[in-house]
């Protein structure tokens, strides 16, 4: 009887110990982590990154440089791109990309000499353990 009551109370322990391992990893997720590289010959202004529940900005990405930050939806989000060339003409691109809160990875992007776009992505589902 001793060693049924015993057994019990450190099975209860070990699952409240891994309940709050998954409930801490779960909600500190950081999201996808985004790159921009600039591979164009002039600086980029007003950069934003617009998704399902946040923007994030920066002011200027130079010429030859990277630009890393993360995003964590609040829901089911794609992501869009904006940003001002140097004579101030605005761009905007839709990134073909589907995320969703806790989602992990990274989405690479870069934008070329001629403004254009292109990115690859590696984009998991949140996991749990």
């Amino acid at each position: 009887m001793r060693f049924i009551k015993r057994y019990k109370i450190h099975f209860g322990l070990g699952m409240v110990i891994m309940g709050l391992f998954v409930y801490i990893h779960h909600t500190n997720t950081r999201g996808v982590c985004v790159y921009i590289n600039n591979d164009s010959n002039a600086l980029l202004h007003d950069i934003k990154l617009i998704y399902t529940g946040g923007i994030k900005k920066t002011e200027i990405i130079k010429t030859g440089a990277k630009y890393k930050t993360y995003i964590n939806p609040k829901s089911e989000s794609d992501l869009r791109l904006r940003w001002k060339d140097n004579s101030g003409k605005q761009h905007s691109r839709q990134i073909d990309v589907y995320i969703e809160h806790n989602y992990r990875g990274q989405i690479k992007i870069k934008i070329d000499l001629e403004h254009r776009v292109s990115w690859t992505d590696n984009i998991k589902t949140p996991s749990f353990l």
